[in-house]
């Protein structure tokens, strides 16, 4: 009877360690870059005591408003007309973000003649670190540049990882 009665406690013990458990769901899926739109908007705005670079992921239309009102008054968010951040974010709307999320790097450059490329992903450590190749030209110019590279990603291979940036 001991026997029985140690077994049920162990039973009812370990299904309700197990019940409580929390479930960590890995993303079988990986980034691939194909999934990725990226789009590379200048938006200067020299500050002396920010470290660049800075990674914000934007989950609604919300976040991206806000996003942008409070930054437009540190960047120039509306340079460049059609070329300008305001100018593409009516590409993100509601049902943008039903499948996406919006990855925002901001980058500052000593050079505005320095272009940039995302040209690898890598997965680990519960972070994706997006690789970033600087084209550098033989003559730029002396002006400092800030940018914003705008990653679109499908939502459902993105699980509240960290970000990260690689410069190649």
């Amino acid at each position: 009877m001991k026997k029985i009665l140690t077994l049920i406690i162990a039973i009812i013990t370990i299904s309700i360690l197990a019940g409580c458990s929390t479930y960590n769901y890995i993303n079988s899926y990986p980034v691939n870059i194909d999934d990725l739109t990226v789009e590379y908007i200048r938006t200067n705005g020299y500050y002396e005591d920010i470290e660049y670079p800075l990674v914000f992921v934007i989950k609604d239309k919300d976040q991206l408003e806000s996003y942008f009102n409070e930054k437009k008054d540190k960047y120039n968010m509306e340079s460049d007309g059609e070329d300008s951040f305001s100018s593409k974010m009516y590409k993100y709307d509601s049902s943008f973000f039903e499948s996406n999320i919006l990855i925002a790097l901001l980058i500052e450059e000593p050079s505005g003649s320095i272009r940039h490329e995302i040209n690898s992903i890598k997965e680990g450590n519960n972070t994706i670190t997006f690789g970033i190749t600087r084209e550098v030209p033989e003559n730029g110019t002396t002006d400092m540049a800030q940018w914003h590279i705008l990653i679109s990603m499908p939502s459902h291979l993105y699980n509240n990882q960290n970000i990260d940036v690689e410069f190649n």
